[in-house]
């Protein structure tokens, strides 16, 4: 897959396109501090996955006067005509530290516009946003003014020593339900050509996946564990409150250009008798998944030019938006030597969650699922769905109580499919399934 990444770097200029940096504290800037503030370039003291910026801006609130800060004219005026947010990392050594973002213009103070947002962690770097859609956008703006905690006598100490980097402007094109930034989404996420929406991310727990034994499973994604995670293009992974993963897409690129996850593993894998993946998503309720795909794409070794995909139409989904569902399916990996590389593709303009992404071998299962020469069914007792994972397509599937009803009935003419078991009452249930002239029966319980 690298000379796939490397295609899609490329395209990242896409991802760009209305969003400008104005500060990054990597060139020289020059501050013109007042009242006691002041602003000084540095090297990153706080360098991690949240800002891995080499420079940063430091302000340092002094005793002067209440509304001390800091201001930096820019080589032209902004442009608010086709922006209208501002976003900015920093770094405090308190919550609840308020932030002012002003702007004026170079030759009249009395031209202005300011923002006041409160921090809401401490000893972390934050992305603040800062909504300046109000802003009279006839008029010039050169200067941007920094004032930390407006109101307050700064003392020059650690208490009121502030960082601060990469000042961006953008326009943002959707509405977030709070206003700010979500999910750990950047100001690109929430804004501009191809920006995802900030939507509630899901409140339950995606479903735990059968037992198996360690051997047997290749584990790409959990709550517990991912390898490496590369953005491409418009898609997007991070870790959100409740630890999924989110993929953001372009509609108009489909597969290439919309690669959210690379994971390239440090040895191939060997996977000798992997047959089978299995990964839980939950699409917002409400999202049109007409024409709507989700991509797992394995690259194997030695050679990248050898992979093996596995594409779900997401259009069939449409029935269970708003709810966790799993995509399972057959991939031989054996016969492709293994696999090295790793990629997850949607072309969703929403945002999809998934996790227990992995592959495994068709073993036996833990207790608590059905398993068969054939098949894997699971969970059991049945929850809101059962999932049936065969290596034979299964024409006709029913679910009958013990008085011999059929209370459920499906023609998946497919080897693996979920069914909706949501509406069943708890008790004992047969499971048949039939498959070419054969018929499987399993008790089930719920």
């Amino acid at each position: 897959m690298k000379n796939i990444f490397t295609f899609l770097i490329a395209l990242t200029a896409t991802f760009v396109v209305g969003q400008t940096t104005l500060i990054d504290f990597e060139s020289a800037t020059t501050w013109g501090d007042f009242d006691g503030g002041a602003v000084t370039t540095i090297a990153n003291p706080y360098n991690n996955t949240d800002n891995n910026s080499a420079n940063v801006g430091k302000m340092v609130k002094s005793a002067g006067k209440t509304w001390g800060g800091s201001s930096t004219v820019l080589g032209s005026a902004i442009d608010f005509a086709n922006n209208n947010t501002f976003s900015m990392k920093v770094y405090s050594p308190r919550a609840n530290a308020k932030v002012l973002f002003k702007v004026e213009n170079s030759s009249n103070a009395g031209i202005n516009f300011e923002k006041e947002v409160t921090m809401t962690t401490a000893n972390a770097w934050e992305t603040l946003v800062f909504d300046y859609s109000a802003i009279d956008n006839t008029k010039s703006y050169h200067k941007i003014v920094l004032i930390f905690d407006n109101g307050t006598m700064g003392d020059g100490t650690a208490n009121f020593t502030f960082y601060v980097d990469d000042i961006v402007l953008y326009q943002k094109s959707e509405t977030c339900s709070d206003g700010v930034l979500n999910n750990g989404e950047t100001a690109i996420d929430c804004g501009g050509p191809n920006c995802s929406p900030c939507i509630t991310p899901p409140t339950t727990a995606a479903p735990t996946p059968p037992a198996r034994a360690a051997a047997d499973v290749i584990s790409l994604y959990s709550d517990a564990y991912t390898d490496v995670a590369s953005n491409f293009d418009a898609g997007w992974c991070g870790n959100n409150s409740v630890t999924e993963v989110m993929v953001g897409g372009n509609a108009a690129q489909k597969y290439l250009g919309n690669a959210c996850q690379g994971i390239v593993l440090s040895n191939a894998i060997d996977a000798s008798g992997f047959t089978h993946y299995h990964v839980d998503i939950f699409i917002a309720a409400g999202t049109d998944l007409t024409g709507k795909v989700f991509n797992l794409k394995f690259v194997g070794t030695p050679t990248t030019t050898v992979f093996k995909e596995v594409n779900h139409d997401l259009n069939a989904l449409q029935p269970s938006v708003g709810q966790w569902v799993s995509l399972t399916g057959t991939v031989d990996l054996s016969t492709m030597g293994g696999f090295k590389e790793f990629g997850i593709t949607s072309n969703l303009n929403d945002k999809v969650w998934y996790d227990n992404l992995y592959v495994h071998k068709n073993t036996v299962l833990g207790i608590g699922h059905i398993d068969t020469p054939s098949f894997s069914i699971y969970p059991n007792p049945m929850g809101s769905q059962l999932t049936v994972e065969g290596i034979s397509e299964v024409q006709h599937v029913s679910i009958f109580d013990l008085t011999g009803r059929e209370v459920l009935r499906s023609t998946p003419n497919k080897a693996v499919f979920t069914l909706d078991t949501a509406d069943l009452q708890s008790g004992v249930y047969m499971l048949s399934l039939q498959v070419g002239d054969n018929e499987i029966t399993k008790k089930l319980m719920k």
